[in-house]
């Protein structure tokens, strides 16, 4: 390729020439105007004022402020080659304002025992259960409920013992069963009133005496745990221990001289008939009688003595009353 001088410059010209293309400002550095999509390279139009974008959150402000409602674009940008701000359409936009604070504290209700201090106890006072800050307003925003409560120095316990009364059968002791009694079914204590605070229901009850025996009793072993499944079985019991059997099951207990009157039976083939004869108890007269045929490998008032409302099934067996006419 041959050079031909161009009258009026020099090498060092000519070769900035054949670098540039014709199309480099000589005071720009060779490159610098190889700029990017959006950026302004030479002769780009600045817009005018700041960026009319408005805030999307706190973050966008300065310290101490926040972004505070809306109707500003939500990001705008500069147009290099008009000088214009090209805007998005929403108006979701806000404005930085000075960040206000709330006067007083959170009126905001406990929850529970654990939302107060040391000593102290919630307790329903109709308060909302939330509420925040709006520092753009400097007012409390609250949510509508009413579950709330105030926290309030705790007062001690509640005197005497739960009144609500039992639900089961295992939830009394041993040898005890549930009877209902028209108690309510759960009761809470309220420390910061001292009182019980009850469910309105009254299907509690009250545990009281089945004449069960007690299985953790030394001695005493169950063979079964239920009159059907009493029925189901045959079972013996060695010297020195009699047969009981009743609604809780049956087994094998150690003999007692308190059994019948001053006898003891072998429940297992016998019963106690208690006979008053029309006298005072204190005259009872107590014998071991044979179990009827009816009785054969099950021990129970139903099987024994279907209907008699004189017979009982106690922990040590089955017990017979008989009263004169």
């Amino acid at each position: 390729m041959l050079l031909r001088r161009i009258p009026g410059l020099s090498l060092p010209a000519v070769a900035f020439l054949l670098v540039c293309g014709f199309r480099c400002d000589p005071d720009v550095p060779i490159g610098a105007d190889d700029a990017g999509p959006g950026d302004a390279g030479p002769g780009a139009l600045a817009c005018a004022g700041d960026n009319p974008a408005g805030c999307t959150n706190d973050a966008d402000c300065a310290p101490a402020q926040t972004c505070s409602g809306s109707g500003r674009p939500s990001a705008c940008a500069c147009d290099p080659v008009t000088g214009t701000w090209s805007c998005t359409a929403d108006l979701s936009g806000g404005e930085c304002v000075a960040a206000m604070t709330c006067p007083g504290q959170n009126p905001a209700g406990c929850l529970s025992d654990s939302d107060c201090a040391s000593g102290n106890t919630c307790v329903p006072a109709g308060r909302p259960s939330s509420c925040t800050c709006d520092p753009a307003t400097g007012t409390w925003i609250c949510t509508r409920d009413t579950s709330g409560g105030d926290c309030v120095p705790t007062t001690g316990g509640c005197s005497g013992p739960n009144p609500a009364g039992c639900t089961s059968h295992s939830a009394c002791g041993a040898g005890l069963r549930c009877e209902p009694s028209g108690r309510p079914s759960a009761c809470t204590c309220e420390p910061a009133l001292g009182t019980w605070s009850c469910t309105p229901d009254t299907s509690g009850g009250d545990c009281v005496a089945t004449g069960c025996v007690d299985a953790s009793a030394p001695g005493v072993t169950y063979y079964g745990e239920s009159p059907d499944e009493c029925a189901r079985i045959t079972f013996g019991c060695g010297a020195g221990e009699v047969a009981f059997g009743g609604d809780c099951g049956c087994g094998c207990q150690p003999a007692s001289a308190a059994n019948c009157g001053t006898e003891i039976c072998d429940y297992a083939s016998q019963y106690c008939e208690a006979f008053t004869g029309g006298v005072p108890g204190s005259r009872t007269v107590y014998t071991c009688r044979p179990l009827p045929a009816t009785c054969s490998g099950v021990i129970s008032c139903a099987a024994c003595f279907p209907g008699d409302s004189f017979c009982e099934m106690r922990p040590e067996g089955l017990r017979y009353n008989i009263a004169a006419p």
